[in-house]
């Protein structure tokens, strides 16, 4: 038995009038194997891809790339709070599930979040924009975009873009409707070769391979920070606490940051920056326990033990990748170059960052 996104997602496969594109979720890559007899935390990227294509997808892309964008971003967005002496802490916007929290109970808060849009909405931007103009896809040609992700709340989060007119991604399955999908159309990952991803938009550094684990988000800006500043200054945030906070010397300047999984936890330090009247200058939030890995989409039965190593095996396999951030990237330059001119500009502005909740942030504090 399949979803109804996943009748949807195959008619539209089948019937052959829409040039279909897929992209896939850091954390995916080391879930999905569950659903077909591999030892957990297997990462089975490539295995996954040509699976992909069998099922009629035309371009499969890496979620990840999307993410190196969002850090590029965000590191940027940090660099001017810190000139500007904040607004502090800047508050990672890649989760809805926290999004959706914070709307909830922290539209203050919220006013200090980042701008940035998720990865798979900043991919789907691309997909939609650079990627047409690049592939010369006639503008008759319809393009349907689904992203594979760990989250069922990441279905709310496309629906809320297209809301403003921002249809950056058609539809979302999750790892669990994914894998029921190919069992469906009887494809066994085990069965299936090795592919790479599609080479149009670039390949991701190991900042973006490492969104889906806790501390992920955090690493990630913060060692493109230090990059962006010309300091030689890296951190490796490994653990799998809920809740931890660190301090890191960059340019010249002491940085406080934290990250947190669990919004009880969030909850805990927020009172903790309102009582001590402590300064955080970046926080990274996800609402699932380990980060992304543990997120409502994935292969069940789950429990900590399975999520850290889940994480632990996203982790391994972001390692393997030389280029540390996207600002060393020339995937990613080579697209700002060519379309996106420099970051901070209108058109980042207007093609990578969020309308949607800010118009809620807006209406929120109206009340």
């Amino acid at each position: 038995m399949i979803s109804k996104d996943s009748k949807q997602v195959l008619g539209m496969l089948e019937n052959k009038k829409t040039i279909m594109v897929a992209q896939i979720a850091p954390a995916v890559r080391v879930s999905m194997g569950e659903e077909f007899g591999y030892n957990l935390g297997t990462e089975i990227t490539e295995k996954l891809i040509s699976a992909l294509k069998q099922l009629g997808f035309d371009y499969v892309f890496d979620t990840c790339f999307g993410a190196d964008v969002v850090t590029l971003e965000e590191a940027y967005e940090l660099d001017l709070r810190i000139k500007n002496n904040g607004p502090f802490p800047l508050m990672t916007s890649c989760c809805i599930g926290w999004r959706n929290h914070g709307l909830q109970f922290y539209p203050q808060k919220l006013k200090k979040l980042s701008t940035c849009m998720a990865p798979q909405i900043t991919l789907g931007a691309l997909i939609n924009s650079y990627l047409l103009k690049y592939l010369k896809v006639k503008d008759d040609k319809k393009v349907g975009v689904v992203s594979i992700m760990p989250c069922i709340l990441k279905k709310q989060e496309a629906k809320q873009e297209a809301t403003i007119g921002l249809e950056e991604v058609n539809f979302v399955l999750t790892t669990k409707e994914c894998a029921d999908l190919l069992k469906y159309k009887n494809i066994d990952l085990k069965k299936c070769g090795k592919t790479d991803f599609d080479k149009y938009l670039g390949h991701a550094t190991q900042a973006g391979k490492k969104f889906g684990a806790t501390g992920g988000v955090l690493e990630a800006v913060i060692n493109t920070y230090a990059a962006m500043k010309g300091d030689k200054t890296r951190i490796t945030i490994d653990d799998d606490k809920p809740l931890n906070e660190y301090s890191v010397n960059i340019d010249g300047k002491k940085l406080n940051i934290a990250k947190v999984w669990g919004l009880q936890n969030l909850d805990k330090i927020i009172e903790q920056i309102k009582c001590e009247k402590k300064e955080i200058h970046l926080i990274e939030v996800m609402a699932c326990p380990f980060g992304c890995v543990g997120g409502p989409g994935q292969p069940t039965p789950v429990n900590n033990e399975k999520n850290k190593k889940r994480a632990n095996a996203l982790r391994k396999y972001a390692k393997q990748e030389n280029m540390e951030t996207p600002y060393d990237n020339k995937d990613i330059r080579k697209i700002y170059n060519l379309y996106l001119d420099k970051i901070g500009t209108e058109k980042t502005k207007e093609l990578l960052h969020m309308g949607f909740i800010h118009s809620k942030i807006k209406n929120n504090l109206k009340r």
